[in-house]
């Protein structure tokens, strides 16, 4: 899909309008109209040259003055044109951000994020993000360039025809100009991939998060392979268009140098056999010497102006796609009256992804009922459970809601957020409606009142080492933050739990995970809304009032626990449990049968 330049262009120029208005009026104005200062004073200055051949000093010195005039606005307006330009790029920038962050987290689910062809569109409008901040500067330059060479192609052509050649040498290599971009931006399309991936394993070789396992592992050269491998692909890549690239380019600067060549020629000629005066002739030739600076900077905005248009169209084909996902919900199902949440025949398969991850689910969560999940690894249990909170729409069946179930959505996701803020900010994430009491309550269940009390953490401690006086936390702390997050609103009505001990240390997490079934049970009862556990711990489903039981994408079993001690399956899994426990227990080790 590509987008039409006539709705490309306004949005670009929009973005400069929008963040700045007055800036960007007085860029686009001062952009455009500061080389006719130059102009002038090319012409005055020939003119001074004419007088003074001709012995007319009085004139001369007027002429003079005028030109001096113009030098000094020239070189004054193109001061305070950059100081309001840089201005308005900055708050420019500043919108781009923000209008790219609303976009990417204004859609209701998370589908986006798993579609490798909108990645790399993404991977590409973040390298050519600061092409988005130019709409003014850039447009003002365009036209403030164009005018001053149509001054001087008027010139010019009066001093002789065959300058005329110019022009139509120009827009010959403006069309091998685009060529090249079109070129250049192929390789950075086809190389967008690979750009990626690099970044990635540049993230994992440096990043202090994955440093323990590369290290015992012995695995930081397989990382520092991988990256220069993909480093290496995408600079391959990206290399073909840029070659192709430069021969389009050296093509339209040999044409330029030929048409240029040419129209000097004759007007050297014209000069000495008397065909054109002498203040015509010096005011070309004046303005003919910056005339190839002249064009190599139209030809630099021109490609500047098609980089920025381009990434303003892959911004909004991506805008246009994220709004088809945030438009399109779920199709209505007749039928009676659903009491909780209800999946019929819900499957899910990520658009990369070849096999169903969930596959015909069929599954009634009651209101207040307090659930556990479980199932050996790969089983789907995460994927349904993004699914239950909505940020994975079905791509077969249908998910129905009823009741209070689904309106105040919580969850402490297996794969938790390390958000480096203060204490409180990351756990409140800018939701000021719970109280001071909820927070309290939230910081005790979660167990991070014991980091209070003894004076290791306070609210607003700087967590993770982004922050100048930031402190590190362990991985069993910063589950504990997600778990308080999770925790903290009383108006939860569907509570999710994905794995939430998996960082903390067998000896607190049977603690915290009878805190959670005891929370779990509060909001079924207060809310009469409904609770879901993922857990690996056997020893919970005794505090649910039902397990429900996944293998192989597909929802084998729901009862309570004593129900489904006879079933094989489950049983097996119980009992692996139990054992792998009492080993832990009692030193022997641990046998960890479940991850999603």
């Amino acid at each position: 899909m590509t987008e039409r330049p006539t709705r490309v262009f306004p949005t670009f120029l929009g973005f400069s309008f929008r963040a700045d208005r007055g800036g960007a009026w007085a860029t686009l104005i001062m952009f455009t109209f500061r080389p006719l200062a130059a102009v002038l004073f090319s012409l005055g200055l020939a003119a001074m040259l004419a007088a003074l051949l001709q012995r007319h000093f009085a004139t001369a010195v007027a002429v003079a003055c005028a030109a001096c005039v113009m030098l000094v606005v020239q070189v004054a307006s193109a001061k305070t044109a950059l100081s309001v330009s840089a201005r308005m790029v900055d708050r420019t920038g500043r919108l781009v951000d923000r209008e790219i962050q609303r976009m990417l987290h204004g859609a209701p689910t998370l589908e986006h994020f798993h579609d490798p062809v909108l990645l790399d569109k993404l991977e590409v409008i973040r390298a050519e993000r600061p092409r988005l901040t130019e709409g003014a500067d850039v447009s003002g330059l365009i036209l403030g360039t164009s005018l001053r060479l149509a001054c001087v192609v008027v010139v010019a052509a009066l001093a002789t025809p065959w300058l005329l050649l110019v022009p139509v040498a120009a827009v010959v290599s403006y069309a091998c100009t685009a060529a090249a971009e079109r070129a250049r931006h192929r390789g950075r399309t086809a190389s967008a991939e690979a750009a990626r991936l690099r970044a990635d394993f540049f993230t994992i070789g440096t990043d202090p998060a994955h440093r323990d396992e590369l290290l015992l592992a012995g695995a930081g050269e397989f990382a520092r392979e991988r990256h220069a491998a993909w480093a290496r692909e995408a600079e391959r890549t990206r290399a073909r268009g840029m070659w192709l690239g430069l021969l389009w380019a050296a093509l339209g600067v040999l044409i330029m140098t030929a048409a240029f060549g040419v129209g000097f020629l004759f007007l050297v000629s014209s000069l000495l056999h008397g065909t054109t005066a002498v203040g015509t002739a010096l005011a070309a030739l004046l303005m003919l010497s910056n005339v190839t600076v002249l064009m190599s900077g139209l030809i630099r905005y021109l490609s500047a102006l098609s980089d920025s248009m381009r990434a303003t169209g892959l911004l909004l084909e991506v805008r246009e796609a994220l709004g088809a996902h945030r438009t399109a919900g779920p199709a209505a199902v007749a039928g009676r009256e659903v009491r909780g949440i209800e999946l019929n025949g819900v499957g899910f398969r990520y658009p990369a992804g070849h096999a169903a991850v969930l596959d015909a689910v069929d599954l009634t969560l009651r209101p207040g009922t307090v659930y556990a999940l479980v199932g050996a690894n790969g089983s789907g249990k995460s994927t349904l459970v993004q699914v239950l909170a909505g940020l994975l729409p079905p791509t077969a069946g249908s998910v129905r809601r009823g009741g209070p179930a689904g309106d105040r959505t919580s969850l402490v996701a297996q794969d938790y957020v390390r958000f480096e803020f203060e204490l409180e900010d990351s756990v409140r994430l800018g939701d000021d409606g719970p109280g001071a009491r909820d927070l309290a309550r939230a910081l005790s269940d979660s167990g991070l009142d014991a980091y209070l009390a003894r004076g290791e953490l306070a609210l607003r401690t700087p967590l993770g080492r982004s922050l100048p006086t930031g402190t590190d936390l362990s991985g069993g702390q910063w589950q504990r933050v997600a778990i308080c997050r999770g925790l903290l609103s009383p108006e939860t009505t569907l509570l999710l739990l994905d794995e939430p001990t998996s960082a903390i240390d067998p000896l607190a997490e049977d603690a915290l995970l009878s805190t959670f079934a005891a929370w779990s049970h509060a909001v079924a009862q207060t809310t009469d809304g409904v609770a879901v556990i993922v857990t690996h711990r056997m020893s919970l489903v005794r505090e649910v009032d039902e397990v429900i039981l996944m293998s192989g994408g597909r929802i084998v079993a729901v009862a309570p626990h004593e129900d489904l001690l006879g079933h094989p399956e489950y049983q097996k899994l119980y009992h692996v449990q139990q054992r792998a426990y009492a080993e832990t227990a009692s030193g022997e080790g641990e046998e960890d049968w479940e991850t999603s």
